[in-house]
């Protein structure tokens, strides 16, 4: 179980497995997707859903006053996953491919994706606690499929923003 977030206005709600599915099939968001790789428009990545993979959330008041589950750091409950963020990939498919040899299922892979723009890649997987924290976890994978961490994907509240179907590569 992680968490889904519809817009930035709106509090966090538990996802499952079947829930993710249902949401990257459903169609409506991948005009925007496409849209946004074509223009690199930033307004139209920001009107996605997105999940978050490391979280789900306490139920907390907002700054407004309305009460639900917010993606707020100190409500936060880790799930034991770990989203890496790899960005600036020319050719997010061909990065996949070199990783093909690799075996997910011992390092924890779960779900490898394209990401909205069309040039970057998520990464999510199960964490381990030997490793360290967050960050830590996130080194470590790195290393292994021989990439760049983007550091600014510390935090567990951190948003992944919803793919289509197609972009994903590897579940």
């Amino acid at each position: 179980m992680f968490s889904y977030q519809k817009s930035f206005v709106n509090p966090t709600l538990p996802v499952d497995e079947a829930q993710f599915w249902a949401l990257v099939r459903a169609t409506q968001w991948n005009e925007n997707i496409d849209k946004y790789r074509e223009t690199g428009d930033a307004q139209l990545k920001r009107k996605l859903p997105a999940f978050i993979f490391q979280a789900t959330f306490d139920e907390t008041t907002s700054k407004s006053g309305k009460t639900g589950a917010w993606r707020k750091q100190a409500a936060t409950r880790l799930t034991g996953l770990v989203v890496m963020d790899v960005d600036h990939v020319e050719n997010p498919q061909e990065k996949y491919m070199e990783w093909k040899a690799l075996d997910f299922g011992k390092l924890g892979i779960l779900l490898v994706y394209v990401t909205p723009s069309g040039h970057g890649l998520k990464v999510v997987f199960k964490a381990d606690v030997s490793k360290g924290n967050l960050i830590d976890n996130q080194h470590a994978m790195a290393k292994v499929l021989g990439v760049e961490v983007d550091e600014s994907c510390k935090d567990a509240s951190r948003m992944s923003f919803i793919c289509k179907e197609s972009d994903i590569l590897y579940m």
